[in-house]
């Protein structure tokens, strides 16, 4: 019988023409990349024009938040977000086809088109456009309605008369409106690979919750995570994606405090992003994760239970026999310390998570590097009112 796959590729939008081309993550990061580039190029043009007629004029390069983000992170990101729709379908496949003994094809046929029925149900799109466009209207609205907002190449301190009764500050100029566009496609893009992510990932859980398949892994296979490595890959691609956006949002927070000399309170909008990254992400890092690890605790306790009793048979027999020789209590002894080296070796080498804990380390590491470049600039006036309550009381 042949084997569904599960098909994360529809309604993505950027994505589609990728998918039906058949183009490679690196491929399509490249062509991303020189969309971006021409959009730079463009930009710096029009900034000459400008700079000449605004006062205090923020150039496209100058925001740091944009010129880096656009030409280095996203298409960065939108190639591994493309790798990561390709990978995940193969990855259940290759865990049913290598773990599952004996195999059910139609167990497993019947959880693809649920994991794909779910993932591409008609109406996420237009929920998700929707959500793109109400955030990014409250987002540009404070920005629009902030008289101190400088001019930029995105904003302009000249409303549009027609839109006098708004009380608008600013109007966008045309690359910003452009801009902007690109900014509602990526919050549509970064809500859609969040949802299609969970839907997969709860997919997962079911692979390895569900009673029809006899899931059989391996403690002490070479890739050292009991046969899920390459759910180890996909969790590690994961990461790096995840890792990519705290590099925007912390670029986000950091082009306004160091660049525009702006008060952190001043767009408050980019903190809470990042505080609701630094929640999420490591919600999403250990959701992954655990999907396999209630049964690799399972395992690892069925590999070490032998071991450990027969540890607890030579203890009572040391504890209670008489041995008839000094040499059988000897052997005795050297049997316990054998066994007691091996269930602590295996302790340690059989792992409980399918992942590398120094790559564990340096995921939350980062995590905690994005924050402190926030922190760090908040922690005088903290410090200075922290002393001012100090002297008071």
């Amino acid at each position: 019988m042949d084997l569904e796959s599960v098909n994360l590729n529809k309604n993505t939008l950027w994505f589609d023409p990728a998918f039906r081309a058949n183009m490679t993550p690196f491929k399509f990061g490249l062509t991303t990349f020189i969309t971006a580039l021409a959009f730079t190029l463009v930009s710096f043009i029009t900034d000459n024009y400008n700079d000449d007629i605004y006062p205090f004029y923020l150039w496209y390069y100058e925001n740091i938040s944009w010129s880096i983000s656009l030409l280095l992170i996203f298409p960065t990101v939108l190639g591994l977000s493309l790798n990561y729709y390709q990978k995940a379908p193969m990855v259940l496949q290759h865990l049913y086809t290598t773990l599952v003994k004996p195999a059910n094809p139609d167990a497993y046929n019947k959880l693809c088109q649920r994991i794909t029925r779910t993932a591409n149900f008609r109406l996420l799109p237009s929920l998700l456009i929707i959500c793109a466009v109400a955030v990014n209207i409250l987002y540009f609205r404070s920005l629009i309605l902030n008289p101190d907002e400088p001019n930029s190449w995105m904003l302009i301190n000249e409303p549009l008369t027609i839109l006098d009764h708004f009380h608008f500050k600013h109007r966008f100029t045309a690359m910003g409106l452009v801009g902007a566009l690109i900014q509602i496609y990526l919050t549509y893009w970064v809500l859609m690979l969040l949802v299609k992510n969970l839907i997969f990932i709860r997919g997962l859980y079911r692979f390895f919750q569900d009673d029809n398949f006899t899931i059989k892994l391996d403690p002490i296979h070479p890739d050292g995570v009991s046969g899920l490595g390459q759910l180890k890959d996909l969790a590690t691609l994961q990461a790096s994606i995840l890792l990519l956006f705290g590099l925007y949002a912390s670029l986000k927070v950091i082009d306004k405090i160091y660049v525009q000399s702006q008060s952190l309170p001043s767009d408050i909008g980019n903190p809470l992003v990042l505080l609701v990254y630094a929640i999420a992400a490591p919600l999403l890092f250990f959701l992954i994760l655990g999907s396999a690890h209630q049964k690799m605790r399972e395992t690892k306790e069925h590999f070490l239970r032998p071991i450990c009793k027969r540890i607890s048979i030579l203890i009572d027999r040391i504890n209670h026999t008489e041995f008839s020789s000094v040499e059988s209590s000897k052997e005795s002894i050297e049997q316990l310390k054998f066994l007691q080296e091996q269930n602590a070796y295996y302790s340690q080498k059989i792992s409980l998570w399918p992942f590398n804990w120094r790559s564990m380390q340096g995921f939350f590491g980062a995590i905690l590097g994005f924050i402190g470049a926030v922190i760090t600039p908040m922690i005088p006036p903290i410090a200075a009112g922290i002393s001012y309550i100090a002297k008071v009381l």
